[in-house]
């Protein structure tokens, strides 16, 4: 990754949560500087090829992933999740598991734990994680 300002998110999480995902997307930008790259989120694409290519170009303009774990070991989110530790991407893994999937520790993988009963305190936990993703690489 270059030291460019960093402004620009991935959001990766259960497809089958798209509008609530969509929600969290607009919360974090609405409480942050922070521009989400995730057409998935707004776009209906039947095509599972375009999908997945469109995925993969809207990550790679991202600076960081910030993944919601829907404790499932399946989606895209996994593949997401690889590219972007190759590419050398931090990552904000946001997850109710105390245990882990493995590349989740890895050292570009800051976690946020959520709050049971508190969106409001997860928002202000994954914004604090992109602040300081950014004053880390600035």
């Amino acid at each position: 990754m270059d030291s460019q300002h960093f402004s620009r998110f991935f959001l990766a999480g259960p497809f089958d949560r798209r509008a609530e995902m969509a929600d969290v997307a607009a919360h974090i930008s609405a409480r942050s500087a922070w521009e989400c790259t995730s057409s998935w989120l707004h776009e209906n694409v039947d095509d599972q090829t375009v999908q997945a290519t469109t995925n993969l170009m809207d990550l790679a303009t991202a600076q960081v992933l910030v993944i919601y774990d829907g404790e499932s070991t399946e989606g895209g989110m996994w593949a997401e999740l690889g590219m972007a530790l190759a590419d050398g991407m931090p990552v904000v893994f946001v997850t109710r598991r105390l245990s882990r999937p493995l590349y989740t520790h890895h050292p570009l993988v800051s976690v946020v734990l959520r709050a049971t009963r508190n969106e409001r305190k997860t928002m202000d936990a994954v914004c604090s994680a992109l602040d300081t993703v950014a004053e880390g690489n600035s």
